[in-house]
């Protein structure tokens, strides 16, 4: 594989062997390979940790990809997938309702309390709600079994708890 090396005599002195001295008959020896054992362990130690080292590299690699699939992009959080948020079952007797509906679309003005019955759908719900500004229908609560929606101040502690006598959805306007 490698081209053998010839050991020529005379040919450190600056002598070039078989031509100024006439035609030599005798062909040079070749020069023995020199078994450096030490070199070969050094190589076998360099492609070991060579080998370690693109493990290492692979396992980083598969660790970083299952890492950045678990987690949510910065850009999708929060996101909003309805125009209201619920809170179920809350204690009707723990919320504040307006009393006042100023600026009714419906030209339902004055100091009752707003609340409004015969809506028999959520959707009917939010429509009513989204027709007056956020001062005066931020939240409303709504129980389908009544078929009353009342609007209530969102800024009162909402909390849901179990076993109320008489428990309403409450609804919360998100800003999309």
């Amino acid at each position: 594989m490698f081209p053998t090396l010839y050991n020529y005599p005379n040919l450190n002195q600056g002598v070039n062997p078989g031509f100024d001295q006439g035609f030599n008959p005798n062909f040079p020896e070749p020069i023995k390979k020199y078994n450096d054992s030490k070199s070969n362990t050094i190589a076998y130690i360099l492609l070991f940790f060579l080998i370690v080292f693109f493990i290492v590299i692979v396992v980083l690699l598969f660790i970083n990809t299952t890492t950045k699939s678990k987690f949510i992009k910065p850009e999708n959080c929060p996101s909003l997938k309805s125009n209201y948020a619920v809170i179920p079952a809350v204690n009707s007797r723990n919320l504040s309702i307006y009393n006042q509906c100023s600026g009714n679309p419906d030209g339902y003005q004055g100091t009752q309390p707003c609340t409004f019955g015969n809506i028999t759908k959520l959707y009917d719900a939010e429509q009513l709600c989204n027709k007056y500004t956020n001062t005066i229908c931020s939240a409303f609560s709504y129980n389908p079994d009544t078929n009353v929606v009342s609007f209530i101040n969102s800024s009162y502690d909402i909390s849901s708890a179990d076993g109320n006598p008489s428990p309403v959805d409450v609804y919360l306007k998100q800003n999309i």
